[in-house]
């Protein structure tokens, strides 16, 4: 049992609760699933727009956190996403180059939604403050020293 002055410590800092997998096969089932679908959402919204692609991939890992072990550690070990995730997840924080990327993808498919398949302008308006709402947060992200690629094994010969 824990002392008292452990207890009440304020420099020793609370243990880090794990996310733990659900109990029953069907909860397993379930949050697995959930993650799935979450994941097919987020992998749409790196196409489209207006769908952000974050809170989806991060929806998508706590749900596996708590269905699969593997398919946490597959979606957090992913060579395209795992570095990005764990990044956001850690850090909020963004390789330069994958800002640049982001940034620069979103307003080209903005514009030409707005330009090409919208008449409105009341519509066209929104979907410029979209983009820029998501520009402003993405700028206001801190850049992570570490990029996307230096996450790759290195072969040593």
């Amino acid at each position: 049992m824990p002392d008292r002055n452990e207890q009440s410590d304020p420099s020793v800092a609370p243990p880090v609760r794990s996310t733990a997998e659900a109990k029953s096969r069907f909860g397993r089932i379930l949050w697995t699933s959930t993650g799935t679908v979450f994941l097919a959402i987020g992998a749409v919204g790196v196409v489209l727009p207006l769908l952000p692609t974050t809170p989806f991939l991060l929806l998508a890992a706590f749900c596996y956190a708590r269905g699969s072990r593997r398919f946490h550690r597959w979606l957090m070990e992913s060579r395209t996403l795992g570095a990005y995730l764990r990044d956001y997840q850690e850090n909020r924080a963004m390789a330069p180059r994958a800002k640049l990327v982001t940034i620069s993808f979103l307003w080209a498919m903005i514009l030409v939604a707005a330009l090409l398949f919208v008449d409105e302008a009341w519509i066209q308006l929104l979907l410029v403050l979209v983009a820029a709402g998501v520009t402003v947060h993405i700028v206001t992200l801190r850049s992570s020293r570490r990029s996307v690629r230096s996450e790759e094994p290195r072969l040593s010969v």
